[in-house]
């Protein structure tokens, strides 16, 4: 059990490394460690377009969060076509 836990620990730092250099021949083994905070986003998207991570762009997932956030303060009902913004519009600038 040991020499498992080694292991680990080896990988993690081992690709913790990687990603801190910014290997591209080593992409796909990238490790960013994160909190419980990515799981709950994950499950959160769960069934919705970006659900895959391929799919996600920081103004999408920005207006997403915003939107939750104004219909809970402000009781606007989900797909009434009111939005707080849309960081889409900015993409391109």
């Amino acid at each position: 059990m040991i020499k498992l836990g080694l292991i680990f620990r080896w990988y993690f730092e081992y690709s913790n490394r990687l990603a801190l250099s910014g290997s591209k021949e080593n992409i796909v083994d990238y490790q960013v460690y994160c909190g419980s905070a990515l799981g709950a986003f994950n499950q959160w998207v769960k069934g919705t377009d970006i659900s895959m991570w391929k799919n996600r762009h920081v103004d999408e997932i920005g207006e997403k969060i915003m939107n939750v956030y104004w219909r809970r303060v402000y009781g606007t009902k989900k797909g009434s076509g009111k939005h707080f913004i849309r960081f889409s519009n900015f993409r391109s600038m």
